[in-house]
């Protein structure tokens, strides 16, 4: 049931949700799928600024449990709507329900996604959430507008693939398969898998990609989702730029005629494509059918993806046509292998971002001064050896790794409202190691009005003394991006980023931490103890309690997530501990 709110009256928008699992062939290959309403990606939910939602999601599933994740929402007195298993709320067993709630202010305004978090159902589980307000008056022209969704298909079941990361021995699954964009991707049939998965032959399929209709001389909104869950990915469409006008709902100083967008799981861009004229499409020769492109970065072997650019003259003949000439792959290269793209760069062009200064624009728009921040949390995160005999593998954080099944039989937010546990302490804390740690009860503990700085630092692994590319995602209210550099943080490492970039830093929900020296993609390797990069992110507790709560702070790389790349902070724990009206 939801958790009662105090936000009357409101518009209420009611949605409904079946989580269920069904065969679907993405990308021309058959895999048993958790799907939302019978499709991947799930149907837009698209809300406007004010409106209390609530979300029914009913489990349909005949085995596994399930909960639904609004990513990137402050889910603002509403944290029991969170959707972690065992933090916020109990999962969804098969053949029961829950009501989510959620109260969208202008905060919220943006681009966002749902998705189940349990394990790795979101691989194939996710859905746009569109929360519509007002506009920067030098958007307005955009009347146009496209959602696209990318995702990583893999060609075995995600439950299969997260009981392998926690296996021992460890098992990893490899690379991803194919990009897919609204759930739809390009490549060849694998016989064998078509006969493991589903007793099926390749005759019973055809791949074909996600086909994004533009009229002519128009200004379009792209909505770029990135729900994918281990790619870094770059995404472009072939002979066309693009503005950058927002990232994860925030609105930006737009940055204009980009090649490409580089999005890693979780973040979101919105972007303008200033679409051709039918002279210019004419005159280019390609029937008005444009390849968009997907490519992997920061992992080797490199995998990618395709989707269709269609204007009017896109006919379904000149699309078959294009369909049988084949993406304008180099010579030498496949689908997966062909760099069309700009390649990957540390910190890509983030250190540019700066918010946009509208008339619409709320107290997220600038971040907290550095003279406001009253302590700094330093998170190590590492990949390290682990179970018997070292042959399993586990990401710790500061010596700790998170488990869902083994948080607690009861979620620990509904501990707190009805005082099983003790309630996390400040003053506890503030004298733990790290400073900040509440080891009784396992977490990060903020209190009211609070403004500190997390530092997220990429060790290198155990395995193989290199690093990859984490996004970090804070749920609650959104964070600031404060800076990002390569190597070990330091006090100088630290004035060099700022000095260099990030100005004006951007408040957002799912941060970068790029690989540095040591990149596993680039084959370098680094000594023990030692980090290929790090990233500063500025949390500022709602002095109203507004985002008291249990909340995670854990890598969107959900294969990450799954081996334990987690920690849990606790806001306002006191106003929770007081809180009543938990309908149980």
């Amino acid at each position: 049931m939801a958790q009662a709110s105090p936000w009357f009256p409101r518009p209420v928008k009611r949605f409904t949700l079946t989580v269920s699992e069904q065969l679907i062939w993405a990308d021309g290959n058959p895999v048993r799928s958790v799907l939302l309403n019978g499709s991947f990606p799930g149907p837009e939910i698209r809300v406007q600024v004010g409106d209390r939602v609530l979300i029914n999601v009913t489990n349909a599933m005949a085995d596994k449990n399930t909960t639904l994740h609004v990513h990137g929402m402050s889910q603002r007195m509403t944290p029991s709507s969170d959707g972690t298993p065992l933090v916020s709320q109990w999962p969804i067993a098969p053949g029961n329900w829950f009501e989510y709630e959620l109260v969208t202010a202008e905060q919220d305004i943006g681009t966002y996604y749902y998705h189940s978090h349990v394990a790795l159902q979101a691989v194939t589980a996710p859905g746009p959430f569109i929360v519509e307000g007002n506009v920067p008056s030098i958007h307005k022209s955009v009347r146009e507008e496209r959602t696209l969704v990318l995702g990583d298909w893999y060609w075995q079941e995600s439950t299969k693939i997260a009981a392998g990361l926690l296996a021992n021995p460890f098992r990893w699954p490899g690379s991803v398969k194919s990009i897919v964009l609204n759930g739809r991707g390009l490549n060849a049939c694998n016989a064998t898998v078509a006969q493991l998965n589903a007793k099926l032959s390749c005759a019973d399929t055809s791949a074909s990609p996600s086909v994004i209709s533009v009229p002519y001389s128009t200004s379009v909104r792209l909505r770029l989702i990135g729900a994918h869950v281990l790619s870094y990915t770059a995404f472009g469409i072939l002979s066309h730029t693009l503005d950058i006008i927002a990232a994860d709902g925030t609105y930006l100083e737009p940055i204009r005629n980009q090649a490409h967008v580089e999005i890693l799981p979780g973040q979101r861009y919105d972007l303008v494509l200033r679409s051709k004229s039918a002279e210019e499409v004419r005159a280019e020769g390609k029937g008005g059918c444009y390849w968009i492109r997907m490519e992997s970065r920061w992992r080797s072997p490199t995998w990618g993806g395709w989707g269709l650019l269609a204007y009017p003259s896109c006919t379904p003949v000149a699309r078959a046509r294009t369909m049988r000439a084949g993406p304008p792959l180099p010579p030498g290269t496949t689908t997966d292998s062909a760099h069309l793209l700009p390649g990957a760069k540390f910190g890509w062009i983030a250190d540019e971002f700066a918010p946009l200064r509208w008339s619409g624009a709320d107290r997220m728009a600038d971040a907290p001064r550095d003279e406001e921040v009253v302590r700094r949390i330093v998170i190590h995160s590492q990949q390290i050896r682990a179970l018997p005999n070292d042959t399993g593998s586990r990401f710790i954080e500061n010596g700790h790794t998170y488990n869902e099944d083994d948080t607690t039989p009861v979620p620990y937010l509904i501990k707190i409202f009805n005082k099983l546990v003790d309630e996390p302490s400040y003053e506890r804390a503030m004298q733990g190691t790290p400073k900040g740690y509440d080891k009784l009860t396992d977490t990060y503990v903020a209190k009211s009005g609070e403004v500190f700085d997390v530092v997220l630092i990429n060790n290198a692994s155990e395995l193989g003394r290199n690093v990859e590319s984490h996004p970090w995602h804070g749920h609650s209210f959104k964070q600031w991006t404060i800076a990002s550099g390569m190597g070990n943080f330091s006090e100088q490492a630290l004035t060099a980023a700022r000095a260099h970039g990030y100005k004006r830093p951007i408040a957002r929900d799912t941060h970068a931490v790029w690989p540095g020296p040591g990149a596993s993609a680039l084959n370098e390797t680094l000594p023990a103890n030692s980090s290929g990069g790090w990233t500063m992110i500025r949390y500022r507790v709602a002095q109203d309690g507004l985002d008291a709560g249990a909340w995670l702070l854990h890598c969107h790389v959900l294969l990450h997530a799954v081996m334990g790349m987690s920690v849990t902070l606790i806001f306002d724990a006191p106003r929770l501990a007081a809180a009543t009206g938990y309908d149980r």
